[in-house]
């Protein structure tokens, strides 16, 4: 009995301009092929029941072939669009939810700290500070008395003026050392006598050991993120909108302490790091939304079918906040047709990097050797 073995074809990434003259050319061709496609159909079927067993080995053989060249694009139509980038837009014009940009409370004159305190209000600081002291006193409670030389052996609750200058001393990043506690350190060639002054090391250390539960003691799993994620994430949204062109992309962030959605990619430059997913402004590089992925916990739409691609997931999440008529960049893992489809019902714009044996798309794809002039 015969068999039907696809050929695993190597990938190449193409570009915009690669696929948009792969379709011009499947479309012109395709015309000339029906006929030919519409014969050798009448004659497979007409001999399927009139051949012996080796005829129809020989007819299932040549099945799969053609099911291996030819992809379920070939039951649907590819006309030439125009290049033309102002025609094209006219089909669905740019609607954003508000005019694009930071919001009117900021200006060209606002300072840093004004920039920082849209995205850090009040609301957002204090829960952080409630967050920080309730697991102080869980960690008393549980290592009553706490040990000689525990962090939470002086612990006195936080408050705001103090949590601004935790905030400053966390600057540090601009000057990378071996050990936190090196930044106290006397030795001449480490000794920067600003941060002492500016908090002392003990209360320091107590602090940052205490921040890194960002939520209710109770919590477990994602819950000890997500929430305090979504509450920034609104303020972020809150104070820019983006311009018509976005990216999504995958974001990694660095993280080698145990958890059990920690991923390991050593082709990253992070290898062991959480994974992410982002809308940015393709302007500013603003981050609008972000998604963390916790495997099969990631808070994807429920009314996703187990067939539904991770790509179309992850844009109708990260584009939720957004309205008509973006334009959308994004790399060859999340060019599929699906997701073309999906953006196209939604109105949105598509533009992307193309695997060539990808499901639904031109076969002839596979065949082009274009260069860019």
């Amino acid at each position: 009995m015969a068999s039907c073995n696809p050929t695993r074809t190597r990938s190449r990434r193409l570009t915009a301009q690669q696929a948009a003259a792969a379709l011009q050319q499947w479309n012109s061709s395709d015309e000339n092929n029906s006929e030919e496609s519409d014969s050798d159909e009448t004659t497979s079927n007409s001999d399927d029941y009139s051949e012996d067993e080796s005829n129809n080995d020989d007819d299932v053989n040549r099945f799969c072939r053609q099911s291996n060249r030819r992809s379920h694009a070939d039951s649907m139509i590819w006309n030439e669009i125009s290049t033309n980038r102002d025609q094209f837009r006219l089909s669905v014009p740019f609607e954003p939810t508000r005019t694009p940009g930071p919001t009117n409370t900021l200006s060209a004159e606002s300072t840093a700290l004004e920039c920082l305190q849209e995205l850090l209000t009040d609301d957002v600081i204090d829960e952080m500070i409630r967050m920080i002291n309730d697991y102080a006193q869980h960690k008393i409670s549980v290592n009553n008395p706490p040990r000689r030389r525990s962090v939470y052996s002086n612990w006195r609750p936080i408050s705001q003026p103090e949590f601004y200058k935790f905030l400053a001393v966390i600057a540090m990043g601009l000057d990378k050392r071996p050990a936190l506690k090196d930044y106290w350190s006397t030795y001449p060639s480490y000794y920067t006598p600003w941060f002492g002054q500016i908090f002392p090391r003990d209360r320091f250390l107590a602090i940052y050991h205490t921040m890194l539960h960002a939520s209710a003691v109770e919590a477990e799993s994602k819950e000890k993120i997500e929430p305090f994620l979504n509450k920034l994430t609104q303020n972020f949204q809150a104070a820019f909108y983006p311009y018509e062109n976005v990216s999504i992309d995958e974001m990694v962030i660095g993280w080698k302490g145990k958890w059990k959605y920690k991923q390991y990619n050593p082709a990253k430059p992070k290898k062991y790091h959480i994974k992410t997913f982002g809308l940015c402004d393709s302007i500013t590089g603003y981050v609008y939304n972000i998604l963390i992925y916790f495997g099969k916990e990631t808070s994807y739409d429920p009314n996703f079918d187990a067939s539904t691609g991770q790509a179309q997931k992850v844009f109708e999440f990260l584009l939720r906040p957004l309205g008509q008529g973006h334009h959308v960049f994004a790399d060859r893992y999340y060019t599929t047709f699906e997701l073309i489809k999906y953006l196209t019902d939604h109105k949105t714009y598509y533009t992307g990097t193309l695997m060539p044996n990808r499901r639904n798309f031109p076969a002839d794809l596979k065949s082009l050797n274009l260069k860019i002039k």
